[in-house]
């Protein structure tokens, strides 16, 4: 876990540039099922986020939905769950449940599903391990829930101007396995979910006459450190080669003369009745 400051630095920082991302056809996709799923009586719609962060993807679906709501909100770094709690005033707000779970709580997830409408699943989930995943997607199929999965890694990387260094770097921090948004689909698929993909690149230009001008090289910054971070840790023994790589792109971050691409997916897995 990153320490406090970095840690939500990350996902204030990362907040717009997400919203930007984010694939409107498939986010359309989810808007239209939530329309589909009436309550008699005008009950709320329940929505369950695995990963809630400081409730980006709630601000962004909220927008287009005109039913009354009810959400559980799971986060696992109870840092960043206090600054969720503070900043959507979670202690008045009885149509939101704030959860922490910790040490074996974290591995029950599938009971947060029970009578959602519909679950997501940030990059922020991509912890859990993978029998709880599939438990949790299991449960969504079986009782008909659908799975929005917000900007997923495809394990795309591409810094600009190219280096012939870049490439081994990749290879050493996609070292630990399939890209998450492959494996996130083929999980969906196996259990019986109609899978919808849309890409949903993110983009950091370090210097244009935009809002990035001044940020845009801190996401620089902030996004090298953790890319860094991930090849130390599936390499610890080229660290000395993977610093002097870092600092060749620190001085273009500098000099505002680099971009960087990652790509991701949106995902909707959608429970089609059984024959």
């Amino acid at each position: 876990m990153l320490r406090r400051k970095t840690e939500i630095d990350w996902l204030v920082e990362t907040e717009q540039m997400d919203g930007q991302s984010v694939n409107e056809m498939v986010l359309g996709e989810v808007h239209r099922w939530l329309g589909s799923r009436s309550r008699p009586g005008g009950a709320p719609l329940q929505i369950t986020e695995l990963g809630c962060g400081i409730g980006g993807n709630r601000r962004r679906l909220s927008q287009g939905l005109t039913a009354p709501q009810h959400w559980t909100m799971v986060e696992f770094n109870p840092d960043v769950a206090e600054y969720f709690r503070k900043q959507f005033k979670i202690d008045a707000d009885d149509t939101t449940d704030l959860v922490c779970p910790q040490g074996d709580a974290a591995n029950d997830c599938a009971r947060h599903v029970d009578g959602a409408d519909l679950l997501i699943l940030s990059g922020r989930s991509a912890a859990l391990p993978q029998p709880v995943l599939r438990d949790v997607l299991a449960k969504a199929r079986q009782q008909g829930t659908a799975v929005y999965a917000a900007l997923q890694p495809t394990g795309f990387v591409k810094f600009e101007p190219e280096s012939t260094d870049d490439q081994p770097i990749h290879q050493m921090v996609s070292a630990s396995g399939m890209p998450q948004a492959a494996a996130l689909i083929e999980a969906m698929e196996e259990v019986g979910f109609r899978v919808l993909k849309g890409e949903s690149d993110w983009i950091v230009q370090g210097v244009n006459e935009s809002f990035w001008h001044s940020r845009g090289r801190k996401l620089q910054r902030h996004f090298l450190q953790r890319y860094l971070g991930a090849a130390r840790r599936n390499h610890p023994d080229q660290a000395a080669g993977l610093l002097a790589w870092a600092n060749k792109r620190s001085v273009l971050i500098e000099r505002k003369k680099t971009t960087i691409t990652v790509g991701h997916a949106d995902i909707l897995a959608i429970p089609e009745d059984r024959e």
